[in-house]
């Protein structure tokens, strides 16, 4: 129905699992509530998923610990990044300004010294970063 009626689903995994300091590395209550089930049937059923992580229920600027999730449960890491980029420019009606680096487009972006397809963590390593074509971070040699 999700697909049919066009819904985006906007996961939030990173609020089922409790902060680090727990040191609970894969809590009992994820799976007793068979979430990462839920979202692999969205994901093959082609349901829109959009990128979140419900910020607040852990220390921030892990925020990028979503995409190990997604990945993770099943989905490839070209489409967790597109969930957080793509998908959700469609979910909030901007993707005529964002979403894509296309001209005319507005453009945040990050860079990172991994390879995000080998290894979606490489998400975690930011060395660059572009708001409205000002820098905020550049640790590039």
């Amino acid at each position: 129905m999700m697909k049919a009626q066009g819904v985006f689903l906007v996961p939030t995994i990173s609020a089922s699992y409790p902060p680090p300091i727990f040191n609970i590395p894969e809590p009992t209550s994820v799976k007793l509530r068979n979430e990462w089930r839920a979202f692999e049937r969205a994901f093959d059923a082609g349901v829109k998923i959009a990128f979140g992580t419900d910020a607040g229920t852990f220390k921030h600027g892990t925020n990028a610990k979503e995409f190990e999730y997604m990945v993770g449960f099943g989905m490839p890491a070209m489409d967790a990044i597109r969930s957080a980029t793509v998908m959700t420019a469609e979910l909030f009606g901007i993707a005529d300004e964002a979403g894509t680096l296309e001209p005319g487009k507005l453009a945040d972006l990050i860079a990172v010294t991994g390879d995000p397809l080998a290894d979606i963590s490489a998400l975690l390593e930011i060395d660059f970063v572009m708001k409205s074509g000002k820098i905020y971070k550049d640790q590039a040699p």
